[in-house]
C-alpha cells in the first residue's frame, strides 16, 4: 500500500510559527483588554474618592454655589418685561420702587383690573414719601452730581409730581377698591427696585450711578428654605421699610395679609 508524501519539515516549522504567533496575539489582546479595564476601575474610584474628598472639604462653598438662590442675572430689562412678572404671582406681589413709573403703570392697571374679583392676590407698593427728605439723595445718584446741588430741585419736583400722580392712578385700581392693595411711602434711599413674587422669588434692579432705572441690571433670586440665603436679606429689608413706611391712606390690607397667608400655606 502506497504512503502518501510526506509534509515538508520546513512547512510545519512555518505553521508552528504561526500558530504561536496567533495565539501570543490572542493572549495580548486579552490580557491588553484586561489591564485596560482595571485602569478605567480605578481611575472611577479614584475620581469617586476624590470628589468625595472635594466635597467634604469645600461643603460650605457648593452651598453658596447651588444653594445661594441666585438663580440669572440679566443686563437690560426693559420695561415690557414687566408684564411677564404680574402673571407669575398667585398669592401676593410687593414692589419697591421710586415711583412706580418704570413698571408700565397702564399694563398694569389693565393687568390688575383684570383680575378675577375673587382672586387671593394681595399687592404692596412701597414707593419714595414725596415729602421726604431723601428724595434729593436720589436725584443725585441718577443725575451722578453732588446731594444739594442746586441744579437737581428741578429733578426732584418731578419726582415729587410723578410719585403723587402714580399713587393717585393706584387708588383708582380695582384691587386698591377692593382692599386686595396697600400702598406706603418710605423715606430712604436705596439703590434698589424690587419684587417679590408669592414670597418665593425676587427680582432686583440694581440701579447704577448715572442713570435711570429703567436701565438697571437685574438679580432674580429664590428662596432657599433649608438656609438662609441673599433672598433673605432683601426680604428683611422689604419688612423693615414696611413697618417704618407711612401707609397712604387706611385704606387697604395688602402688607400684612401677604406675611400671613404666606406663612398659613407655605409653612415654616
Amino acid at each position: 500500500m502506497a504512503e502518501g508524501p510526506l509534509v515538508p519539515l520546513r512547512v510545519l516549522r512555518v505553521a508552528g510559527q504561526v500558530t504561536l504567533v496567533i495565539l501570543a496575539t490572542i493572549a495580548t489582546t486579552l490580557l491588553g483588554q484586561a489591564l485596560w479595564a482595571a485602569l478605567v476601575v480605578g481611575s472611577l474610584v479614584l475620581l469617586l474618592l476624590l470628589a468625595a474628598q472635594l466635597a467634604l472639604h469645600y461643603n460650605h462653598r457648593w452651598k453658596v454655589l447651588f444653594g445661594s438662590g441666585f438663580a440669572e442675572y440679566i443686563f437690560t430689562y426693559p420695561t415690557e418685561e414687566n408684564k411677564r412678572v404680574w402673571p407669575r404671582t398667585k398669592r401676593s406681589l410687593r414692589y419697591l420702587g421710586v415711583s412706580a413709573g418704570s413698571i408700565g403703570l397702564d399694563d398694569f392697571l389693565r393687568w390688575a383690573n383684570g383680575l378675577p374679583a375673587d382672586s387671593p392676590l394681595r399687592i404692596s407698593f412701597l414707593l419714595m414719601d414725596p415729602k421726604g427728605a431723601t428724595l434729593a439723595a436720589r436725584a443725585a445718584h441718577q443725575k451722578d452730581r453732588a446731594p444739594g446741588d442746586p441744579s437737581l430741585a428741578q429733578a426732584v419736583e418731578a419726582d415729587r409730581q410723578k410719585i403723587r400722580a402714580n399713587v393717585a392712578v393706584l387708588k383708582t385700581s380695582l384691587p386698591y377698591q377692593a382692599g386686595k392693595m396697600e400702598i406706603r411711602l418710605y423715606d430712604e434711599f436705596l439703590p434698589w427696585w424690587m419684587y417679590f413674587l408669592d414670597d418665593e422669588e425676587a427680582v432686583i434692579g440694581v440701579l447704577p450711578k448715572g442713570h435711570p432705572g429703567i436701565d438697571a441690571p437685574v438679580m432674580v433670586l429664590r428662596r432657599n428654605r433649608r438656609y438662609p440665603s441673599p433672598y433673605d436679606a432683601f426680604d428683611k429689608l422689604w419688612d423693615t421699610l414696611w413697618e417704618k413706611a407711612g401707609p397712604e391712606s387706611a385704606r387697604g390690607q395688602a402688607g400684612p395679609a401677604v406675611r400671613e397667608a404666606a406663612s398659613e400655606k407655605l409653612g415654616p
